[in-house]
């Protein structure tokens, strides 16, 4: 076995030598969206100097007035010119103004130029010249600052890597305005930042075109997920509402699910969701969402349900509807028009929908009209047994993609939840790169409206080349059918810079040997695998991987008498990789060192590992000082 993975990772490196390639240019992504532009003779730089002024909307959102602030601060990192902004009141109206319009402004209102939720979405945009102004808008706001940033990618080249690497052209000092006529959506209207170090910087989240949970879904007693019990919590209700509950057949002491066929109980969380919708104006998803764990209530209504149905989702699914139209009549008489998701879970009990299969069809349909969901209720699918080590059309993914399959036949706005990480092995490398894109293609094929792709969420700073993962997790979400070798290699090249040849050297190298242990050897497939086995990760294959490392830093080493700073910002982002290989050396192969050798690798480790800002190593009960208690390297 071991003369195999030797040869194969022989086989990968020769390849690498033979195809690494130079530059490529930033695949936009969405092309199909976009009309191309031709230039006008209107200038938008001469000189180092514009007449254009930034307008935006007096009474603009926060994401509105954050897109201006976005737009000035880059154009000025390209230009050196630093826009002048003005609010719409009182503006002149006219286009020949040399108006930059962000938002729906009054200058937009006067236009005649539309931006409409079926054209855009809640995230899709238009840049729109008319006459001598560029319109920058969206729907919603978060697609007016989303027209900011394609803007500037436009006219600088603009892309954002990481939150520390954004490439922008530098020192523009004349530039002809472009006849912009561009209508861009994503395929997956709405992606969710998935790493920790989107989620914990919202700023880059959305330089990377992503929003977080608060930008989406109104929280509920402070959980967007599994939230039943924060509309009516155990402590508040049982004692005198005991129904309400599940208690796991008597077995449990305390509940683990509401009794989602209990009228009295629907009546009292409708009403707790709407003060919910009133305290949340703005936002449209809010989840009901069962308990996270695999009991369902075994109440005569809910064993009839599950006998017709075959699934608990069916008493799931009535009860949201139930809801939906109570809250609709509602909403028809307090805040007419207000668009509103109501988000139930395909998750444990309730993952399979109540369908069938009609031959004749060749495709899935209701069982009947009551599990038809509302118009008003959406799907929440979370296949958490899915092999995401292999593609979505593989034999291993079959009843992934029949699910999603059955719960489309249910409904056309559907929400999906995948996982992109070994949630017990935070410092491994987690081969979803070759499920991935398939992943995404078949969302947007299914008419999936949101994706969470979950990934370290917890986690401050991620190894493992999770960085490569946000950078595509969210290029993809916006254009499922991009070239992901450009994208991957676009990475490297900016991210990576002088260090990209080795870098993705190794990469290519991890990736193929996660490959071979798919395929060829028995190791468990789930975002729970163990992966510290000396069968699977042979120290000859780690050594090698390091070996690659210390090409990495030598490829980089004339930066230190040229550019300290590069030197060392590359440095780190190496660093940050060669964790992944190095912590299996020593869980696996600690054996194999002398103990001062061992007490040195796991003291280095622990200071490279905190110096990078790494806080965890897995997802539950995983701060790192857990692990350097258990190394001995407190």
């Amino acid at each position: 076995m071991k003369k195999l993975i030797a040869l194969l990772l022989c086989m990968i490196l020769a390849m690498c030598a033979l195809t690494a390639c130079q530059n490529s240019e930033v695949n936009e992504g969405g092309d199909e969206n976009k009309e191309e532009t031709e230039m006008t003779d209107i200038d938008l730089i001469t000189n180092g100097r514009t007449d254009y002024k930034i307008v935006y909307p007096a009474n603009a959102t926060e994401f509105e007035m954050f897109a201006v602030n976005e737009l000035v601060y880059f154009f000025n990192q390209a230009t050196g010119i630093s826009l002048v902004k003005i609010s719409d009141e009182g503006a002149d109206t006219s286009t020949s103004n040399k108006y930059l319009s962000v938002g729906q402004t009054s200058v937009f209102e006067a236009s005649g130029i539309t931006a409409t939720r079926d054209e855009l979405g809640p995230n899709g945009f238009k840049i729109e010249r008319k006459d001598n102004t560029v319109f920058l808008v969206g729907n919603k706001d978060t697609g007016t600052m989303f027209s900011v940033y394609e803007f500037l990618r436009l006219n600088f080249h603009y892309e954002c890597y990481h939150k520390d690497e954004i490439k922008i052209d530098q020192n523009v000092s004349e530039l002809k305005l472009a006849d912009f006529h561009v209508l861009k959506r994503p395929d997956i209207d709405l992606a969710c930042a998935n790493y920790g170090e989107l989620i914990f910087d919202p700023t880059f989240a959305y330089r990377r075109g992503m929003l977080i949970d608060e930008d989406m879904f109104i929280n509920v007693g402070g959980n967007f997920w599994h939230n039943s019990f924060n509309y009516l919590p155990p402590h508040t209700y049982a004692a005198q509402h005991r129904d309400w509950y599940y208690y796991g057949n008597g077995e449990s002491a305390e509940p683990t699910q509401l009794d989602y066929t209990n009228d009295e109980m629907r009546l009292a969380l409708t009403e707790v969701l709407k003060q919910y919708l009133l305290d949340n104006p703005t936002l449209e998803n809010i989840t009901i969402t069962h308990q996270d764990n695999r009991q369902w209530c075994n109440s005569a209504k809910n064993l009839e349900l599950r006998e017709k149905y075959g699934t608990d989702a069916a008493s799931m699914i009535i009860f949201c509807n139930k809801v939906a139209k109570d809250i609709r009549e509602w909403l028809n008489e307090t805040d007419p028009g207000r668009e509103i998701n109501i988000i139930m879970f395909a998750y444990f009990a309730t993952e399979q929908a109540p369908t069938r299969y009609n031959e004749e069809t060749g495709s899935y349909e209701p069982i009947d009209s009551e599990v038809v969901l509302d118009e008003d209720v959406c799907v929440f699918y979370a296949p958490i047994n899915a092999d995401y080590n292999s593609s979505a059309y593989s034999q291993a993914n079959v009843n992934m993609y029949n699910t999603l399959q059955q719960w489309k036949a249910l409904t056309d706005r559907i929400f999906l939840w995948t996982y992109s990480t070994n949630f017990d092995y935070y410092m491994g490398m987690f081969n979803s790169f070759d499920s991935m894109q398939s992943i995404y293609q078949m969302a947007r094929d299914a008419g999936v409206y949101y994706i969470f792709d979950q990934g370290q969420f917890n986690s401050s700073v991620s190894t493992g080349f999770s960085r490569l993962k946000m950078y595509l997790n969210s290029s993809l979400a916006w254009d499922v059918d991009a070239d992901m070798d450009m994208l991957i290699q676009d990475f490297f090249d900016n991210y990576f810079k002088g260090a990209s040849v080795p870098m993705k050297k190794l990469f290519d190298s991890m990736r193929l040997h996660y490959a071979y242990l798919r395929d060829d050897t028995n190791m468990d497939r789930s975002i729970y695998a163990n992966i510290i086995n000396e069968n699977y990760f042979p120290k000859g294959v780690l050594d090698g991987w390091m070996d690659i490392i210390d090409e990495a830093y030598d490829s980089i080493a004339d930066l230190q008498d040229t550019d300290g700073t590069l030197y060392r910002a590359l440095e780190d982002r190496i660093k940050l990789e060669s964790l992944s290989i190095r912590y299996l050396l020593i869980e696996i192969h600690g054996s194999t060192y002398t103990s001062n050798q061992l007490y040195r690798m796991k003291s280095e480790f622990k200071l490279d590992a905190t110096k990078l800002g790494m806080d965890r190593y897995k997802e539950r009960n995983g701060a790192l000082n857990f692990l350097w208690s258990e190394w001995g390297v407190l």
